[in-house]
């Protein structure tokens, strides 16, 4: 159950569709795209990028 309703969910899934892209999929693009690289303890960036290069 959703606040936006079914259709809503639609909605919203579409407009995130039309923003995905290849390289928004790649997290070091993405956390440089978003510019949080330089955060300090970005916990969910630094645990993202280790497995990243771990599977890469």
């Amino acid at each position: 159950v959703v606040s936006t309703g079914g259709d809503g969910v639609l909605v919203l899934s579409r407009k995130e569709y039309d923003l995905l892209t290849y390289r928004s999929l790649q997290p070091h693009c993405d956390f440089k795209d978003r510019g949080v690289t330089k955060l300090n303890k970005y916990f969910y960036r630094d645990h993202s990028l280790k497995l990243w290069h771990s599977i890469e």
